[in-house]
């Protein structure tokens, strides 16, 4: 992945789990599943389902200037844009394992160590450039 991540996945007879490593240093990890299969969250569309069981089209994870994830399978690049207009994006890819129901996506920014703290949006994109969703997060501090 870009930014010399590295993603693996754990599995246990219950669960999976992307680990997302730097200098072999896990710095984060996505929850694949509260039972076995992805696609138990919600199909391959519809694979990403938050704890209370709601469908969200992506999970970041952010670590000093690293941020990456997971999306739903239909987007094909995301963004982040700053308050003042400035954005990063990011390329996803297929699950490496074949598990089907998301994206995996990994950038870098130069702007912040914290990207909550200052505020952002992420959008994601389709196969045609069309953005498919997007989400507002407001500054926390």
């Amino acid at each position: 992945m870009p930014g010399k991540l590295d993603v693996g996945l754990f599995k246990s007879p219950d669960s999976m789990t992307l680990i997302w490593t730097l200098n072999g240093q896990t710095v984060a990890m996505n929850s694949l599943s509260p039972g076995m299969a992805v696609i138990e969250r919600g199909g391959p569309d519809l694979a990403l389902i938050d704890m209370d069981g709601r469908h969200i089209d992506v999970e970041l994870r952010e670590y000093k200037e690293h941020w990456f994830g997971i999306a739903n399978t239909k987007t094909r690049r995301v963004a982040l844009i700053f308050k003042d207009g400035t954005s990063v994006s990011a390329d996803t890819r297929p699950d490496l394992w074949k598990i089907d129901g998301f994206r995996m996506f990994a950038g870098t920014q130069q702007r912040t160590d914290d990207l909550h703290a200052e505020g952002f949006k992420i959008v994601g994109y389709g196969k045609d450039g069309r953005e498919l969703w997007q989400e507002n997060h407001e500054p926390t501090r």
